[in-house]
């Protein structure tokens, strides 16, 4: 897998090469927005790319940013959308938490704090 950043933003996901910023690909998303606004949600799972906006959700390989599939999503509406998929958030909340602590990078406390706040759950520390 890559290193890309990936961005969505006005009806377009885009990748960046993490080092140097520059636009590797970047991927318009068919949009008949009346709304005047084309944000866009992403999620990233296993070299595909999730991408949601005005109320049609895309499949793009993250590699490319070819379009593999689209759902119009048939009677759910056109408001902004959450994703997540069972890979993303938690899988790597705890790779990250794990990859800062060895380098000592980051103290246990704040690390853990980090890790309940990236996968959604409010902790109580003592």
């Amino acid at each position: 897998m890559n290193e890309f950043l990936y961005v969505g933003l006005k009806a377009q996901v885009l990748a960046l090469d993490r080092e140097t910023g520059e636009v590797v690909w970047r991927r318009s998303l068919p949009s008949w927005n009346w709304f005047g606004d084309s944000f866009v949600t992403i999620a990233l799972d296993n070299g595909s790319i999730f991408a949601h906006t005005v109320g049609r959700l895309y499949c793009l390989d993250a590699e490319t940013g070819i379009i593999k599939w689209q759902n119009n999503l048939k009677g759910v509406g056109y408001g902004t959308a959450n994703l997540a998929t069972g890979n993303s958030w938690t899988k790597n909340a705890e790779v990250a938490q794990r990859k800062m602590q060895r380098a000592g990078k980051i103290p246990v406390l704040a690390s853990a704090l980090l890790f309940a706040v990236a996968i959604g759950r409010l902790l109580l520390l003592a």
